[in-house]
């Protein structure tokens, strides 16, 4: 006989709160879209939204991923093709509308939501997997995002279905059919965001190590892992062959590369010359680098390779700092509220408002709502790691984590170490929160239950 009427509720009503929390999250998306839109649709354009917007309008206009129309011929070798090519299907049939681009955006931030759902459910029960969907969809981070022509919501699902792919292969003690789902996913996630290169190998570490312990017949170890692989060789590896065919840059996005040297290595110039990153970054370069590659369009690939080169040499004679830094920007990642996001939300573009003003000054001049809604995100980012940090807990003193969860963290894991670095800013914690939402919503899961059981035993 079940005694806890609450439990008995949600029990008998899930589908109905389930379907509040999608509706409530679904409305509220399509209504700040369309206040942006008609407040100035130019409010989905930030970041490096126009870079996205200038290929996508490319691959409709001439069929190649060229730089722009302007450069036919001119293969595209910073930004990778898979979220040009997402935006490129609804302007082909939509027309060149970022509107309808963004309502698809906010369909499948709501498809994530209800996925992460039937993850949880799948993993534990119904009331935590209902607070699992609950804590996503609350993210405003996450929510700000999904109305920017950014790649995070359309990686995040991937991500998501990677992961679901992953605990199918292990229930179903390795059906190749998920091993090539994850090959096929991992392969496509890379291709719409470049963070997600070595992830293959994470993979295929994790799943030969599993089925060594499940002591599985090494034919089928074997053939697992080339259906990992595979993808990922044909996928990825083609585009990084057509690269150096097309232009001598040896590297699967030249994104990198800007990064070890204009972020990576610019910060520890900056702490060797006594000098701010940004002064050494401009100084580098940083702000005409895009003009540069331009301007040399046949000695592009050799430019790359040599600033990768000089920064790569500079990180390896500072390992301490590049130490540093990862811890620096991890930690960034994780709790940052995400500035761009919230202003974002409120009708604004941080950046045009960071131009003459420090962000407490910005903080003042959007009033006394904009400071609440800061509030309620770190409330809400202390309410999220509180579960997390309840799990992990949990963890330790079990002495032990099933596979499904020990795959779950280290996929976490692998995308806060290769994100972070003083590049690391607060939306590279999306494409993660599905993963946090699922783990704090287990920890707050345990610990009402623990309470629960101390006051049922009298302490």
């Amino acid at each position: 006989m079940n005694n806890n009427p609450l439990k008995s509720y949600i029990e008998r009503n899930t589908v109905f709160i389930l379907t509040v929390i999608l509706a409530v999250t679904f409305i509220l998306k399509v209504s700040s879209a369309l206040h942006l839109y008609y407040r100035d649709a130019g409010l989905f354009v930030t970041d490096d939204a126009a870079e996205y917007i200038r290929l996508a309008k490319t691959i409709v206009e001439t069929g190649t991923f060229s730089i722009s129309p302007d450069y036919v011929g001119a293969p595209e070798i910073i930004r990778t093709p898979g979220y040009p090519l997402f935006v490129a299907a609804i302007y082909a049939v939509f027309g060149y509308n970022n509107l309808w681009v963004v309502l698809t955006q906010i369909f499948l931030s709501t498809i994530t939501v209800f996925i992460v759902f039937k993850i949880a459910e799948k993993l534990t029960d119904i009331r935590i997997a209902l607070l699992a969907a609950l804590l996503l969809a609350l993210d405003a981070l996450s929510f700000g995002y999904t109305t920017i022509i950014m790649t995070e919501t359309v990686f995040t699902l991937v991500l998501l279905l990677i992961f679901y792919a992953g605990i199918k292969y292990i229930e179903t003690s390795g059906k190749n059919i998920y091993a090539l789902a994850m090959g096929f996913l991992t392969a496509f996630a890379t291709q719409i965001r470049p963070v997600n290169y070595f992830l293959f190998a994470v993979l295929l570490i994790f799943f030969i190590v599993y089925g060594l312990i499940k002591r599985w017949k090494a034919v089928k170890i074997v053939t697992s892992s080339l259906l990992i692989l595979i993808p990922t060789v044909v996928i990825v590896g083609g585009w990084q062959y057509r690269n150096y065919r097309l232009t001598g840059y040896s590297g699967f996005s030249a994104i990198a590369n800007i990064n070890m040297y204009f972020f990576r290595a610019a910060e520890i110039m900056a702490l060797k010359e006594g000098k701010t990153f940004r002064e050494i970054q401009i100084q580098i370069g940083y702000d005409t680098y895009y003009q540069s590659l331009l301007e040399n369009m046949e000695k592009r690939g050799e430019i790359l390779n040599e600033w990768n080169a000089k920064g790569l040499a500079l990180v390896k004679q500072h390992p301490w700092q590049l130490a540093k830094m990862q811890l620096k920007g991890m930690i960034s990642i994780l709790i940052r509220p995400g500035g761009s996001a919230l202003t974002h939300i409120w009708g604004h573009n941080l950046y045009v408002l960071q131009s003459d003003k420090s962000n407490i000054e910005v903080a003042e001049s959007l009033g006394t709502p904009f400071k609440i809604c800061l509030l309620a995100v770190f409330l809400y980012l202390l309410m999220l790691y509180s579960g997390v940090l309840s799990w992990l807990i949990s963890v330790f003193k079990a002495g032990k984590i099933d596979s499904i969860h020990l795959f779950l963290s280290v996929i976490v894991i692998y995308f806060l170490v290769i994100s972070a670095g003083p590049e690391g800013v607060a939306r590279f914690r999306i494409p993660i929160m599905p993963l946090l939402a699922l783990i704090s919503a287990q920890g707050w899961g345990r610990r009402i239950a623990g309470g629960r059981q101390r006051v049922a035993g009298g302490e």
